[in-house]
């Protein structure tokens, strides 16, 4: 299997210096912890390794993710109001 976390937080060091981010190393960091080193769900269905969210209201590009939010408001609705 290899280092896979290691080689997770080396490509994201390297792309943020590559675009020139401040402190490329703290967003490596950030990606890794966030996202489980790039196997969080969200990570792996909207390429998203910070997990940031629109709310209800904003606008802008986003892919829609069932979270734990959504999911206990669907449950209320649904099943413990009648």
């Amino acid at each position: 299997k290899g280092d896979t976390r290691g080689k997770f937080v080396r490509d994201v060091y390297l792309n943020a210096k590559s675009r020139g981010l401040a402190y490329p190393e703290i967003v490596a960091s950030q990606a890794a912890a966030e996202s489980r080193y790039g196997a969080s769900k969200i990570a792996q269905e909207a390429n998203n390794l910070f997990g940031i969210k629109l709310r209800e209201g904003e606008t802008g590009e986003a892919r829609e993710i069932m979270d734990k939010d959504k999911f206990l408001k669907k449950l209320t609705l649904e099943f413990l109001i009648p």
